[in-house]
């Protein structure tokens, strides 16, 4: 049986296979989550208490990402069609 932290992890790298086509392993979660807490977004919104919708660049790909502050993780990889991010990349 998976830990929380780990099934957030698992269904972060489907999601990103399935929306971007991009693999993602465990030292590139990291990565992407330390250039998040620098502030090396490209765009963020607040989503809810404690988590934000980010949009990070990896391998020359925007990809929008849901960031646990509280817990410092990855939650998923949503579309680029999804109405919230169509609106925060359209107003970049």
């Amino acid at each position: 049986m998976l830990t929380r932290t780990q099934a957030r992890s698992k269904h972060t790298k489907l999601r990103a296979a399935q929306r971007y086509s991009v693999s993602i392993n465990r030292k590139e979660i990291k990565g992407i989550i330390e250039t998040i807490q620098k502030g090396g977004a490209v765009a963020s919104q607040r989503w809810s208490h404690g988590v934000s919708l980010q949009i990070v660049t990896h391998h020359g790909v925007d990809i929008a990402v849901l960031y646990s502050k509280t817990h410092k993780e990855l939650l998923a990889c949503l579309p680029a069609t999804d109405r919230r991010v169509c609106k925060l990349v359209s107003a970049l």
